[in-house]
């Protein structure tokens, strides 16, 4: 098993990422039928990910749902720890819109009909 890591290509993690879950679904003793079902994706689309190529989002998180792993997803990318003091800190300095820097602006006052 490689450790995945920032040193590897986007290819070589997907391939790991691949292999991991045909070890999680054989584990679980299931087909590639039975998970695609489950999953409500189609037998080519699974084969695709478990063969390292490319792949929606979206049909990862059906995949973890179907191997009881979507709570993995916690250690991926955990919430976030604010601390009561920190949140207040953070609304008293939340922007109220977008604007430009005061120096990016145009230094020649707006006329009408000046054709910008």
């Amino acid at each position: 098993m490689v450790q995945i890591s920032n040193r590897l290509s986007d290819k070589a993690v997907l391939e790991e990422l691949a292999q991991r879950l045909v070890r999680c679904r054989v584990a679980l003793n299931l087909t590639q039928e039975e998970v695609a079902e489950s999953s409500g994706m189609g037998k080519r689309t699974l084969e695709r990910i478990e063969s390292g190529e490319d792949f929606r989002v979206s049909n990862l998180i059906r995949l973890l749902k179907t191997l009881k792993m979507l709570d993995a997803l916690d250690e991926l990318i955990p919430p976030e720890q604010i601390s009561p003091v920190q949140l207040l800190d953070m609304k008293k300095n939340r922007k109220k819109r977008a604007s430009t820097s005061r120096e990016t602006r145009n230094k020649e006052p707006w006329r009408w009909g000046d054709g910008k």
